[in-house]
């Protein structure tokens, strides 16, 4: 019997760890999208459009009236978006106004890019899972505080 070289063992241990290592990456992505669904209560129809679950994940920046925001989770259909917020938090029954407004600014911002689909919000805690539908009036709402709110932090600059 004849034995391996040393150099010959190195490479084959070496291209077994890399060969390990992809498969991990590989299997880890698929199996984190696949999650994004389960985590955000979202049916697997949808598209996965944008997440922010880690290495390897592409985050969507978004842009409408004026606001650029970049959501955890974006999921999509042709009739359906929904926006994916997470919180390291447990709900205990209490979504802040703060959350739910992001959740709503959010919504307004996709309802802009995309007038013909319906747009819901879902809040996602370490308990649970929160729906926030969206409302066209509310989104307007929080869009007419915008410059009361820049001009006061102008004015506080000063």
């Amino acid at each position: 019997m004849e034995l391996l070289e040393p150099w010959m063992v190195v490479a084959a241990v070496l291209a077994a760890a890399l060969a390990a290592g992809l498969t991990y990456l590989a299997t880890r992505r698929v199996s984190a999208h696949k999650g994004a669904h389960r985590l955000f209560g979202v049916p697997s129809t949808m598209k996965l459009l944008s997440a922010d679950l880690g290495p390897g994940n592409q985050r969507k920046r978004i842009y409408a009236d004026g606001l650029v925001g970049v959501p955890d989770a974006l999921f999509g259909n042709k009739r359906v978006i929904v926006v994916g917020e997470f919180k390291g938090r447990a709900c205990r029954g209490k979504v802040r106004k703060s959350e739910r407004y992001q959740v709503i600014l959010y919504c307004g911002m996709m309802a802009s890019q995309y007038p013909n689909h319906r747009v819901y919000g879902v809040l996602r805690y370490t308990d649970r899972y929160v729906k926030i539908p969206y409302r066209s009036d509310e989104y307007q709402w929080l869009l007419s505080l915008r410059t009361p709110c820049l001009q006061a932090k102008a004015r506080l600059a000063s």
